[in-house]
């Protein structure tokens, strides 16, 4: 299924635009039902207290606000977030269903998670805590990544290739 974005980042700030099932595929072999466009927007601004960018070492003490919207058929939601680290560790939170003019009121749910980074890898927890009575019966919801970021030398290689620097992109990475 098609579908196409962009992403304009500075230092400090990103906002990204997406849209998903561009085609809207029928989705019943009998029925004809179409699978609604998906639409995306997504933004942040990191706030560097304290700041290290060498070859031999990057460490930062910073805050990220972040905010995302997300629009698919009749239904629609917003989320915000907040992201401290301080090199290796990452901390933050997700509020997910900010209420929306004119939209029925959304599940919420709050998201906490941690990350730490050492060397090639990163370990990240997060933690679903539900805030709406219809899915507080279900409890919360646990999830674990790991991620091995050796296969970034293959970027790193391309860059060296083309002889320029792009900057890092300032979005959390957890």
């Amino acid at each position: 299924m098609p579908g196409g974005g962009a992403l304009l980042y500075g230092p400090q700030f990103w906002f990204g635009a997406s849209a998903h099932h561009l085609n809207q595929p029928n989705l019943g072999f009998i029925t004809q039902t179409q699978l609604p466009l998906r639409l995306n927007l997504h933004g942040g601004y990191k706030v560097y207290f304290a700041r290290t960018n060498n070859v031999r070492e990057q460490r930062e003490t910073s805050l990220a606000p972040t905010a995302s919207y997300t629009r698919q058929g009749g239904s629609q939601r917003a989320e915000a977030g907040l992201y401290f680290t301080t090199t290796p560790l990452t901390l933050g939170a997700v509020y997910r269903g900010v209420p929306l003019p004119g939209a029925p009121q959304p599940q919420q749910v709050l998201t906490a998670l941690a990350g730490l980074s050492v060397g090639s890898f990163r370990l990240g927890y997060s933690y679903d805590i539900s805030l709406s009575q219809f899915s507080a019966d279900l409890g919360g919801a646990h999830e674990l990544s790991l991620t091995l970021r050796e296969f970034d030398s293959l970027e790193a290689a391309w860059r060296r290739l083309k002889r320029r620097n792009y900057p890092k992109i300032p979005c959390p990475s957890f």
